[in-house]
C-alpha cells in the first residue's frame, strides 16, 4: 500500500507539474491537495498566506513544488497522516 500512495503521488505529480505551475505556486498547490485527496482519500486542507501577485523564478517554483509533493508522499507513508495541511508563507 505504501508503494501505491508513492505511485499515485508520482502520476499525479507528473500530471500537474506542467500545466499548474503556469498559473503559480498557489494554484499548482491547490490542485495538487485536492488530487492527492481524491486519490488518496486523505483530507488535505491548504492555508495560502502567499501575496497576491506573488512571481518567482521557475527554479525556486519549481522547487517549492517539488518539495510540496514529496512531503504529501511522506505524510502518509511515514508519519501514518490521516489529515493533511499546508501552509505556503514568505
Amino acid at each position: 500500500s505504501i508503494d501505491g500512495i508513492v505511485g499515485v503521488v508520482r502520476d499525479i505529480a507528473g500530471k500537474l507539474r506542467p500545466a499548474a505551475l503556469e498559473v503559480g505556486l498557489g494554484p499548482a498547490a491547490e490542485s495538487l491537495l485536492r488530487e492527492f485527496q481524491q486519490a488518496m482519500g486523505i483530507p488535505c486542507e491548504l492555508h495560502n498566506h502567499l501575496p497576491a501577485g506573488l512571481v518567482l523564478d521557475e527554479v525556486r517554483t519549481t522547487s517549492i513544488f517539488r518539495i510540496l509533493q514529496e512531503s504529501m508522499t511522506n505524510a502518509p507513508r511515514h508519519a501514518g497522516a490521516s489529515h493533511i495541511q499546508v501552509s505556503l508563507s514568505v
